[in-house]
């Protein structure tokens, strides 16, 4: 039986955002609750753990567009899922990309127990 979860995001856990980052080799500094993206084409881009925004970089870097940021948000989201059923005892087993009605889509498979 297949299962559709999706996700509203706003980018305040600390541990999932730290996660995504590293997984796509995105290096930050961290400084009192916000983390400052410092890898192209995300410079100087904000994430405010407190109030979950992402604000775009620098305008003397490439400004991040909303696709982008919509990427960084997937990205959480993935991350944030993962931790969540780590916490529920399910194992994520594989993981996918595909384009479903003309949209990426992320696949996770999972097991219990």
């Amino acid at each position: 039986m297949s299962h559709r979860l999706t996700l509203t995001t706003e980018i305040k856990d600390r541990e999932a955002a730290i996660d995504a980052l590293n997984a796509n080799k995105i290096a930050y500094r961290e400084n009192d609750g916000v983390l400052t993206l410092l890898t192209t084409p995300y410079n100087d881009t904000t994430i405010n753990l407190h109030t979950g925004q992402v604000r775009s970089g620098d305008v003397d870097y490439a400004r991040v567009n909303q696709q982008q940021v919509g990427v960084l948000r997937q990205w959480y989201a993935e991350a944030k899922y993962r931790i969540e059923s780590f916490k529920e005892g399910i194992q994520i087993t594989d993981r996918a990309e595909v384009v479903e009605n003309g949209q990426n889509v992320v696949l996770l498979t999972w097991q219990t127990g």
